[in-house]
């Protein structure tokens, strides 16, 4: 097993990957969208009923309005949640599919995603604990600030982005892989810690060139923002190509169509 991650290599073989399975990749972008764009509509919809209702009958406090909206939203959030770990997830299966020249169907993907779907979650849900409870110190460091100690707060900062960097690769090591949540980000940490820098510099990079590409298309023109959002969709995915590909450099037990995968399709 290599513990050395090649990043140009990766460059390289992600573009290859998805000229590949730009297919597939296209239909996954369309499919979710439209999920999400019905979910959003339906959304927008009930909830701009639901608060003029509110608004109507009266409330007690503009507490209880926030409270009582972002109760109203939060199943909206959840289901846009759950749709954008559905397009990583298809991303990741269908690139790993292409690396390991499985012929697999969109619905078979679809199918082993969802069927990993708990799995991605309960590890979301478990890396989420330490965030919140980081995010208690800096809103606790904040209301206590005074002049001078910013550098608390910046500590803080940096921790959580260390922290968030070593999180890159659950997804790519529970969808690749046969293992479980705490085996997922128990590789993730293993892999960032060993090319820990040479992530942080691509990372730096790829913000670097999404700032650029902000700046130079910031014109509100519906023909510029279009293009922006193509671009931005664009760089979604080959973040996402890109990240697999790294993982799959690494990977201990890349599948090559053995028993444990070929159970899923079985029973379709």
């Amino acid at each position: 097993m290599r513990e050395k991650l090649e990043i140009g290599e990766a460059i390289s073989d992600a573009v290859q990957h998805i000229r590949m399975s730009w297919k597939l990749l296209l239909i996954n972008y369309l499919f979710m969208l439209g999920i999400g764009l019905i979910t959003t509509a339906y959304t927008v919809s009930v909830f701009t009923g639901d608060i003029e209702a509110l608004l109507y009958t009266g409330y007690k406090s503009p507490f209880e309005l926030m409270i009582k909206s972002f109760l109203m939203i939060l199943p909206f959030m959840i289901v846009i949640g759950l749709i954008s770990v559905c397009i990583q997830a298809m991303y990741i299966k269908i690139i790993d599919d292409t690396i390991e020249k499985r012929q697999l169907s969109y619905k078979e993907q679809f199918v082993f995603v969802l069927r990993k779907l708990g799995k991605m979650i309960f590890a979301g849900v478990m890396v989420l604990i330490p965030v919140i409870l980081m995010y208690l110190l800096m809103f606790r460091t904040i209301t206590n600030m005074y002049y001078g100690s910013f550098a608390p707060f910046f500590l803080m900062l940096l921790i959580m982005l260390a922290y968030a960097m070593m999180l890159t690769f659950i997804n790519q090591s529970i969808i690749t892989e046969e293992v479980s949540a705490f085996q997922a980000i128990k590789n993730s940490f293993s892999v960032v810690s060993h090319n820990f820098f040479r992530l942080l510099f691509t990372f730096i990079g790829y913000g670097i060139l999404t700032l650029i590409i902000g700046t130079i298309l910031k014109d509100t023109s519906v023909v510029v923002v279009v293009i922006k959002a193509i671009i931005d969709a664009f760089l979604s995915l080959y973040a996402i190509v890109f990240i697999t590909t790294l993982y799959k450099q690494v990977s201990k037990k890349p599948y090559q169509d053995n028993e444990c995968e070929l159970e899923y399709y079985e029973e379709n």
